[in-house]
């Protein structure tokens, strides 16, 4: 029994709208697949690093997204429904392991997350795995939001967890003037390592601002609008490149090293049994070292040279 004109029509309308939509998903990927091809291939030139957050979706699902960056951009690379599973670190070091091994282990330099006990856990398990040479470090915003929340709960009975650290903070007297006021005197902190000179100026910059008015000023609630007004700095964008800089000392490779470590991530050296040199090298400065010893071979480094680097989140 044919079916009917009407039905013949309803039928070819169908194929023609799942066609039509199926070409049109395909031209929207593929649009977007070009667009992406300049940030995936720097990753080969200048490496690039995956950061996670989780999250719960309007479906109560518990998901993990994962982001990479390149000088470019942010690109994400998956979300995924982790099934209700604990998120324990042992369970976030194997699912972004995972997302490692499919970016590209010779790609990816560091690993970004929150300050969350498990976090940080599983960012050291990675930092550990010898098939990886990843380096962990915590959100730059996260820091700067927990700092804050420390300065807003600080009392005068207890130091922040920054301060804590230290094992000097106070005022400086050079001299009788100094002491009795009539100079002024100079902030001392010793001890906390977020204000040492690889750490970016930014973060020395709030640091030293909310220190200085907590200890020198006395003023919690200036310490408190400082870090706000720089926290907004960073959020908005009018931070300069500059203050997101740190350095990184070569003291624990030689440049003989990077040399080979160059040679055996290009292909052109084998690993000589075991693990190879490129194993030995840790830390975003020294794989930074190792890349620029790729692109050009002539380039020699020095022991304790630093590099400065900026990471992406």
């Amino acid at each position: 029994m044919e079916p009917s004109p009407t039905r013949q029509r309803a039928s070819r309308n169908a194929s023609q709208e799942m066609v039509t939509k199926e070409m049109i998903d395909n031209t929207a990927l593929q649009r977007l697949d070009n667009e992406l091809a300049p940030m995936r291939a720097e990753r080969a030139s200048y490496g690039c690093s995956v950061s996670f957050n989780g999250y719960t979706d309007e479906f109560a699902r518990s998901m993990l997204n994962a982001t990479v960056t390149t000088p470019s951009g942010s690109m994400l690379e998956s979300a995924m429904d982790t099934d209700n599973n604990k998120w324990t670190s042992l369970y976030l070091k194997e699912r972004l392991k995972t997302v490692i091994m499919r970016v590209g282990v010779e790609d990816v330099v560091a690993v970004i997350s929150d300050n969350a006990a498990n976090c940080v856990a599983a960012g050291k398990m990675l930092e550990e795995d010898e098939e990886l040479r990843v380096f962990s470090i915590p959100c730059g915003s996260d820091t700067l939001y927990l700092l804050l929340e420390d300065i807003g709960k600080l009392v005068l009975a207890e130091l922040p967890n920054t301060l804590r650290q230290a094992t000097a903070a106070g005022r400086a007297f050079e001299d009788e003037a100094q002491a009795s006021g009539a100079q002024p005197s100079s902030l001392l902190v010793k001890g906390v390592r977020s204000m040492w000179r690889q750490s970016a100026p930014i973060v020395q910059q709030v640091l030293g601002g909310a220190l200085r008015r907590i200890l020198m000023d006395q003023d919690i609630p200036a310490a408190t609008a400082f870090a706000q007004e720089q926290i907004q700095r960073l959020l908005s964008g009018q931070v300069q490149l500059w203050e997101l800089v740190m350095t990184g000392g070569l003291w624990r490779i030689t440049g003989s090293q990077v040399a080979q470590a160059a040679l055996e991530a290009s292909g052109a050296a084998p690993a000589g049994g075991g693990r190879g040199v490129r194993e030995e090298v840790r830390g975003p400065h020294a794989t930074l070292a190792v890349k620029l010893a790729q692109r050009d071979p002539g380039t020699t480094f020095l022991l304790g040279q630093r590099l400065p680097f900026i990471l992406l989140a």
